[in-house]
C-alpha cells in the first residue's frame, strides 16, 4: 500500500495518494476559468462550476426541488421523511444535518464566542449577537430612514437635516421644520405629564397616548 508521510493513511493506488497529498501541499491543480476558484481534483472543479451554470442534476422526486449536488438532495429529503440523524446527546435535541448540532451543542457548553463590539455582552450564537445589535446599538434618524451605529455616527448625519430644519430644541440634537413639532418633542424632556385619565391614574405627555390608552383599557366604561 501506499501510506500518506503527514496523516498515515493508506492508499491501493499510487495516484490516490498523489491526489490526497494535495490536501496537505495546498497544490490545487484544477482552477475555474469564470472565478478564482480552484480544486484538488476535477470532480471538485465540476461540481464548483456548478454554481455558474445553475446545473441542478439532482432532483426530488417528491417536489420541484433540485440540488447541483447529492449532499444537499440528501438533507433536503429530511424535510419529506421526517428523519433527523444527529441528536444531541445531553438533551432530546435532534437535528437534520451536524452543523445545526454543532451550534446547539454550544447552549450546553456555556460558552459564548460571539462578542458585542459596542458593550460586554457576548452571545452563544451569532445571529443572537446582530439581534442584540440590532436593538440595543442601532441609532435612528428622526427624520429619515439613516441608522447609525453610536450617537456620535447619527449626530454626523443629522448635520445633513439642520439646512431644511431650522426649530431646533435647546436640550438635544434634534430639528425639525415647524414650531409645533418642536413644542410636541419638547414634552420628552419635561416632567410634566398633562393628559390625565378620567377613569384612572394614568397620565401621559401625549393626548395620542391618552386617547390609546382609553380606547385600550376603559373602551366599555
Amino acid at each position: 500500500p501506499h501510506k500518506c508521510e503527514f496523516c498515515d493513511k493508506c492508499f491501493s493506488r499510487k495516484d490516490n495518494l498523489t491526489m490526497h497529498m494535495r490536501c496537505h501541499t495546498s497544490v490545487k491543480p484544477h482552477k475555474c476559468h469564470l472565478c478564482d476558484y480552484a480544486a484538488v481534483d476535477s470532480s471538485s472543479l465540476k461540481k464548483h462550476l456548478r454554481i455558474h451554470s445553475d446545473e441542478r442534476p439532482y432532483k426530488c422526486q417528491l417536489c420541484p426541488y433540485a440540488s447541483r449536488n447529492s449532499s444537499q438532495l440528501t438533507v433536503h429529503l429530511r424535510s419529506h421523511t421526517g428523519d433527523t440523524p444527529f441528536q444531541c446527546w445531553l438533551c432530546s435535541a435532534k437535528f437534520k444535518i451536524s452543523s445545526d448540532l454543532k451550534r446547539h451543542m454550544i447552549v450546553h457548553s456555556g460558552e459564548k464566542p460571539f462578542k458585542c463590539e459596542f458593550c460586554d455582552v457576548r452571545c452563544t450564537m451569532k445571529a443572537n449577537l446582530k439581534s442584540h445589535i440590532r436593538i440595543k446599538h442601532t441609532f435612528k434618524c428622526l427624520h429619515c430612514s439613516f441608522q447609525g451605529r453610536d450617537r456620535a455616527d447619527l449626530l454626523e448625519h443629522s448635520r445633513l437635516h439642520q439646512a431644511d430644519h431650522p426649530e431646533k430644541c435647546p436640550e438635544c440634537s434634534y430639528s425639525c421644520s415647524s414650531a409645533a413639532a418642536l413644542r410636541v418633542h419638547s414634552r420628552v424632556h419635561c416632567k410634566d405629564r398633562p393628559f390625565k385619565c378620567d377613569f384612572c391614574s394614568f397620565d401621559t405627555k401625549r393626548p395620542s397616548s391618552l386617547a390609546k390608552h382609553i380606547d385600550k383599557v376603559h373602551r366599555d366604561e
